[in-house]
């Protein structure tokens, strides 16, 4: 005689249940929007072709993770150019509804910003790398400071690099490659790019756009370039368009980011109070009144896209 004891009814239960199937088709709808609806501009008439990923909605994770192997797919091998031409110039791709254009031709550059008005640098940058982390409105103590968005970057950056401001750093920058030289072993020896060269572009970048204090010495450099690296090499996928999902990568960037922050804040108040004045942009920045949130999200997305720019170029 069959036993009854492990008999399971299904009457009434959550399977037959109409509110289920009802929230589970609302899910599975939330769940495809996210996964496969994109911008309609994306496939807009247009001479830049769309790019096509698997799950639509995300786009190419590949462009974060392994951004030259991504660029080579679209675009082939630069070395052979000259032998097999690229397809296309230029390529539009969607991260999470926004949509970006990625040349290959400077040449075309100019035309394809020009002539697409819905093109913004400053937005594709921020998407592209989140340099400058930003907080929903819910979460953030204090409202955004005036001076502190995009186009005030910008417009500093280029001050901060302006051809008076090179010539006055030179020295400076000298006696920094000059100092790291004299460390090298004489001969027989070999160089890490990411322990010398990197530290010498960081330390030259802070004379730029970073505050003075900074830039001293080796010393002081590393102390402020260990946060950076925390912060600027978690900048994935998951980090940039999921920030407050606390995986791995985005809790070491917040932990990066927040360090670079007091650091950049308690050396400017320091500053303020002491009176003292130093001969950097940052200095500038001060006697015109800038605010604090400001010069931090000046000095934190100045050195990023700095030193970004680069460990691309030697990677």
């Amino acid at each position: 005689m069959a036993s009854n004891l492990f008999s399971v009814s299904t009457e009434g239960s959550l399977i037959n249940s109409a509110a289920f199937w009802s929230i589970s088709a609302i899910l599975l709808a939330l769940l495809a929007w996210n996964l496969f609806k994109v911008p309609s501009s994306l496939y807009r008439p247009s001479s830049v072709k769309p790019y096509r990923s698997t799950l639509p909605a995300l786009g190419p994770i590949q462009l974060y993770s392994e951004r030259n192997t991504f660029l080579r797919t679209v675009f082939g091998n630069p070395e052979e150019w000259n032998i097999n031409p690229p397809k296309q110039n230029s390529v539009r791709v969607n991260a999470r509804h926004h949509i970006m254009t990625i040349t290959n031709n400077p040449l075309q550059d100019g035309k394809t910003f020009f002539n697409d008005r819905g093109l913004d640098f400053n937005t594709a940058y921020e998407v592209m790398f989140a340099g400058i982390l930003e907080l929903p409105s819910w979460l953030a103590k204090t409202p955004p400071a005036e001076d502190a968005g995009s186009e005030r970057f910008v417009s500093n950056l280029r001050q901060s690099l302006s051809s008076a401001r090179l010539q006055s750093n030179l020295p400076e920058m000298v006696k920094a490659a000059v100092d790291v030289f004299k460390a090298m072993p004489a001969s027989n020896g070999e160089i890490d790019i990411h322990q010398t060269i990197y530290p010498l572009v960081f330390q030259i970048s802070v004379l730029f756009v970073g505050m003075a204090e900074h830039a001293r010495d080796i010393n002081t450099v590393k102390a402020m370039e260990a946060p950076f690296w925390s912060f600027a090499d978690n900048t994935g996928y998951m980090a940039t368009h999921f920030p407050l999902l606390p995986v791995p990568s985005t809790v070491r960037k917040w932990i990066g980011a927040i360090k670079m922050s007091t650091a950049i804040r308690t050396t400017l108040e320091t500053r303020k109070k002491e009176g003292r004045r130093e001969k950097d942009y940052i200095q500038e920045m001060i006697d015109r009144g800038c605010s604090p949130k400001a010069i931090e999200d000046f000095i934190m997305g100045g050195l990023f896209a700095a030193i970004i720019k680069l460990k691309f170029s030697c990677d």
